[in-house]
């Protein structure tokens, strides 16, 4: 009985492991919006106005996205960010607080932060990306589920990998977005039986790690399950 509980036990620290891993790499590689230094950026010589957005002006946001990618491949990173940081306010002002733009620029933002490291700042515009994606996708669940998927992957990297904010908050708000997450697959594996099984499984098994760590007394109860389950596997 105890050579089991100790498998058990080696299992489930194994299990931990490898159930953040996928979220913590896709956290840190990220997507890349920026060209490499050896890009060829036309604009990176051009002198900018102080000022150059009137937020009741119609405007190219493409451009100003296009712009700032120059900027961050010629190392002007602060430039860049107040660039995009303009045109996001410009597209606020235009199209509303939420639009799919907003997380476009949003993302560059985040990008460009990374790149320098600036990690608590991450943290937060990260917050505000996942209340973007629930105001922009409480109607869509297959987008709300890829969104809160980022956020998720960035809260297991920020909590295991850079140690940064409260671990109990961040233990707490990623058990509930699994939560929610593992609900939205679930509710799309009725309607389609060729749904993601897998997803399924691996949702319930991160939201059972969280359960040991947040509710160590609660989890034990359920613990047979788990052992049944493995056993059979």
């Amino acid at each position: 009985m105890r050579q089991w509980d100790f498998s058990f036990y080696y299992y489930l620290v194994l299990l931990l492991a490898c159930a953040f891993v996928s979220e913590i790499s896709e956290a840190q590689i990220g997507v890349n919006f920026f060209p490499t230094a050896e890009t060829s950026y036309k604009d990176s010589q051009i002198g900018f106005p102080e000022s150059s957005f009137n937020p009741y002006q119609v405007h190219e946001i493409r451009d100003a996205l296009e712009t700032a990618l120059s900027l961050n491949a010629a190392g002007n990173h602060v430039q860049a960010l107040k660039f995009l940081r303009e045109a996001f306010l410009s597209n606020r002002v235009q199209e509303g607080f939420y639009n799919e733009t907003q997380v476009a620029l949003q993302k560059a933002i985040i990008d460009i932060e990374k790149g320098q490291g600036n990690w608590e700042k991450v943290d937060e515009l990260y917050s505000h990306l996942e209340l973007m994606y629930r105001r922009l996708y409480d109607r869509n669940p297959h987008k709300l589920e890829d969104g809160l998927r980022e956020i998720s992957a960035w809260l297991s990297y920020s909590l295991y990998a850079l140690q940064i904010g409260n671990r109990h908050q961040k233990l707490h708000q990623n058990y509930r977005i699994l939560k929610q997450r593992l609900e939205i697959v679930e509710k799309q594996l009725d309607k389609d039986s060729g749904a993601d099984n897998f997803k399924v499984s691996l949702l319930s098994e991160k939201i059972f790690i969280l359960e040991r760590q947040l509710y160590p007394t609660e989890s034990n109860k359920n613990s047979n399950r788990y052992r049944n389950w493995w056993s059979v596997r």
